[in-house]
């Protein structure tokens, strides 16, 4: 085999591991922005929540579709914000959430700006009986469990996802 072959050869080489390594550290990125939206569902941080959403980003959700970034802010703050934490943007006291992700698969499409993603999640919540307004059904004590699926697309952006 000739140098020019071998240069060749390891030159190919080298660009398949750096087309691996990509993908890998997109898969990486799309998984710590998966678990990142859990976290910040579990801390009642919904302004940030919205911020992690594109501008043509789409949720739905029970049954509704929300779309672009009036959209989803008015799911996720003017619903569960106002709700769960009474117009607060963070943790209050007497109110739980736990939003783990589980069993989350990525797959990035080939042209390397699409990822799919699927997680399981099995959300406990609840108010401490405390903390609950008697005078509003919607704020008594209480506590529920949730469950679901998300299959969510994810496009890069100029920094990656």
């Amino acid at each position: 085999m000739s140098d020019a072959d071998r240069i060749a050869r390891l030159e190919q080489s080298v660009a398949d591991l750096a087309t691996r390594l990509q993908r890998r550290e997109d898969e990486l990125d799309v998984r710590k922005l998966q678990h990142l939206y859990g976290y910040l569902i579990d801390k009642c941080l919904y302004n940030e929540t919205v911020d992690l959403f594109t501008d043509d980003g789409e949720v739905r959700f029970f049954g509704g579709v929300w779309r672009g970034k009036a959209g989803i802010r008015r799911l996720y703050v003017e619903r569960f914000q106002a709700r769960f934490t009474h117009g607060t943007n963070g943790p209050i006291d007497g109110f739980l959430l736990d939003h783990p992700q589980l069993q989350d698969i990525v797959d990035i499409d080939p042209d390397g700006i699409t990822a799919h993603a699927r997680a399981r999640s099995m959300m406990q919540a609840g108010r401490h009986k405390d903390y609950a307004d008697p005078t509003n059904p919607m704020l008594g004590a209480r506590q529920w469990w949730e469950g679901g699926i998300y299959e969510n697309t994810y496009k890069n952006g100029a920094s990656r996802y």
